[in-house]
């Protein structure tokens, strides 16, 4: 796994101040789910960016992009197989100016944006990008 629970990184406030997060990066924000978790702090992986269409069909995701280019995103980083009877399979998502779909790597029992009532993160609810976990062992994290 990515990161566990009680793990801690180091992450930094900076990177998105400079440039915009990217897909692939593991990024820290206020969760937007009403609820308790509410403004909580989440870590996740950035999967969707602003204006793209995200569908997750059988455990794979596809991401249309903006220019209408078609990715089917290879997550080698997933430790196990997405299962295919969750209800959050067979769902598009189209994603706004300004938002970013979040899902984390352990993907079979993760609350992410597949199901927060508020499925997208704004840019101003990321706090941060995870770069190194140093507790209990030192990783990258990628």
């Amino acid at each position: 796994p990515t990161i566990n629970i009680k793990d801690r990184m180091i992450g930094l406030r900076m990177t998105y101040y400079f440039t915009d997060p990217k897909r692939g990066d593991v990024a820290i924000f206020k969760c937007p789910a009403e609820g308790p978790d509410y403004g909580k702090l989440y870590v996740k992986r950035v999967i969707g960016l602003p204006g793209e269409t995200v569908t997750i069909k059988a455990g794979q995701v596809i991401i249309t992009t903006a220019d209408g280019e078609t990715i089917y995103l290879d997550e080698s980083y997933l430790n196990e197989t997405p299962r295919e009877d969750l209800t959050v399979n067979n769902q598009t998502y189209i994603l706004g100016d300004d938002e970013y779909f979040m899902m984390g790597d352990n993907r079979n029992n993760s609350k992410d944006s597949r199901y927060w009532t508020n499925t997208f993160v704004r840019f101003d609810q990321i706090v941060g990008k995870a770069e190194i976990r140093y507790f209990p062992s030192i990783k990258l994290l990628n």
